[in-house]
């Protein structure tokens, strides 16, 4: 009887007073345990959908995500979380590529209940505008365990409150888990008001007992326009435990210092990419990242240098990096941000506010050029790119005349730049200030040209210069100035 016993609550069907990570009949004590070196693997996917009036759009992706444990880093247990989203060869929509892999890696504290916290106020990076960070592998638990039925709340500042309930407990691959369901939801969600959207995030975890470490997470993210009942862009999130292991210590050195090596090299790079710097001092880190590439034992981690290289070389050539460029964050943001609208082919462009530079006074949105096509230019000025464009601009406007109105968006204000832009291309446009727009307009680098029609939906998007983008926007302008033939 006595073997019997034991062997139950190895297998965790009983607990002992005041054993964690145990679960009894009435009782769930769930702890992350983080033993250093663990590293857990995760693959699944991610949907994303847009529906409103005549427009639609749809985009998949493959989601690869890793937790390793760091063990105790600055007085906290740390783990690095590295995911890569790559985008589905078939869900891409025409004229509007994304990255083929966007890649984050964060450096988060942990405490004993799961809670992810804040390491270092002035440390922090996410690595491309369309990455996402996913966390939700790791969730905060009340202190005093868990009864089933219980209703706990969590906090993000800046954020609704989420509520959470334990609804089950099922087994996941073999794995004894808790069922965990949670919704986060804006008051709007109930209440539409015209001045801003509502939004509405239902999550369900799968809470391993023995670790405290999730083995399945399921998100459902869904956006409605202001004033506005029917739900238009939804985004799904589904991924799975694929394996779990716990590293020697030469394999664990390799990881532990490719993760430091970026987070080196992005604190170095951080300066130059936010306030611009010589050309020296960018191939000076360009060269060292390289050196950090030619180490051998590469591991998956050192995707984050590869992404702060690419940077570098962008900045180098003058064009803009991804915004808010870091490169691993110690803080803790929300793994689930509300959906923001996308720019992508198809659908209509995000609205905005911003204030005129040249060509104009206050502040101008897309409805200051109502019913008429417009040829949005990112541009940073004081570039020879940017001359390039503008020419093009210019040519194209001549072709096109009142059916086509170009708006340059400077990422940078520099007026001086900007007249010497106009006077060596004769070609003058409004010019407003597009530093605001980079979220919205997922501007990674300059240059970036989007076509809207009259409707201003997006017709197409084209980044970076050269023959095949003249040529595709080019084309692109030419079948919007045919006339359409009549409905039958």
């Amino acid at each position: 009887m006595a073997s019997l016993a034991c062997w139950l609550a190895v297998a965790g069907l009983v607990s002992f007073q005041g054993q964690p990570g145990v679960i009894s009949d009435r009782v769930v004590r769930i702890r992350p345990e983080l033993p250093p070196g663990t590293e857990w693997l995760y693959r699944g996917q991610v949907s994303e959908n847009y529906q409103s009036g005549q427009a639609e759009y749809s985009r998949g992706y493959r989601l690869e995500t890793r937790a390793l444990a760091l063990g105790d880093r600055q007085g906290k247990r740390t783990v690095a979380i590295l995911t890569q989203l790559r985008e589905k060869e078939n869900s891409r929509a025409a004229n509007a590529p994304l990255p083929a892999a966007t890649t984050t890696l964060q450096l988060c504290g942990i405490d004993e209940l799961g809670r992810l916290q804040d390491a270092s106020a002035d440390a922090g990076i996410s690595l491309a505008a369309h990455a996402m960070t996913e966390r939700g592998m790791f969730l905060e638990v009340p202190p005093g365990g868990i009864t089933m039925g219980d209703i706990w709340e969590t906090t993000e500042t800046g954020m609704p409150v989420t509520r959470w309930q334990a609804t089950g407990r099922e087994t996941v691959q073999g794995i004894p888990c808790l069922k965990i369901e949670g919704e986060q939801v804006t008051a709007e969600w109930q209440l539409p008001r015209a001045d801003r959207p509502a939004w509405r995030r239902a999550e369900t975890v799968w809470l391993g007992l023995r670790n405290g470490v999730a083995a399945k997470v399921e998100r459902i993210l869904e956006r409605r326009e202001p004033a506005r009942d029917a739900t238009s862009e939804t985004r799904v999130v589904r991924y799975e435990l694929d394996s779990s292991i716990q590293y020697p210590v030469a394999l664990l050195a390799d990881r532990t210092r490719d993760i430091d090596q970026a987070w080196n090299l992005s604190r170095a790079a951080a300066p130059l990419l936010r306030g611009g710097g010589t050309a020296d001092a960018y191939t000076a880190l360009i060269k060292k990242s390289e050196m950090m590439m030619e180490a051998p034992s590469a591991s998956p981690y050192r995707a984050a240098i590869v992404q702060v290289r690419r940077s570098l070389e962008s900045a180098r050539k003058g064009e803009l990096p991804p915004p808010d460029i870091k490169t691993v964050t110690w803080t803790a943001p929300s793994a689930n941000p509300p959906i923001a609208g996308a720019l992508a082919a198809g659908r209509p462009a995000p609205d905005f506010v911003t204030p005129f530079i040249k060509g104009g006074t206050g502040s101008a949105n897309l409805g200051t050029w109502k019913d008429r096509a417009l040829l949005l230019a990112f541009v940073q000025p004081g570039t020879p790119v940017a001359e390039q464009v503008l020419l093009a601009c210019k040519e194209w406007k001549a072709l096109a005349g009142d059916n086509l109105t170009v708006v340059v968006l400077a990422v940078k204000s520099d007026a001086r730049s900007l007249d010497r832009l106009a006077r060596d291309t004769s070609f003058k446009t409004p010019v407003l200030d597009g530093s605001g727009l980079r979220i919205s307009y997922a501007v990674e680098s300059t240059p970036r040209l989007v076509l809207l029609d009259a409707r201003h939906q997006c017709l197409g998007i084209y980044d970076g210069w050269g023959f095949e983008t003249r040529l595709d926007c080019g084309q692109e302008i030419i079948r919007m100035l045919q006339p359409k033939a009549p409905a039958r």
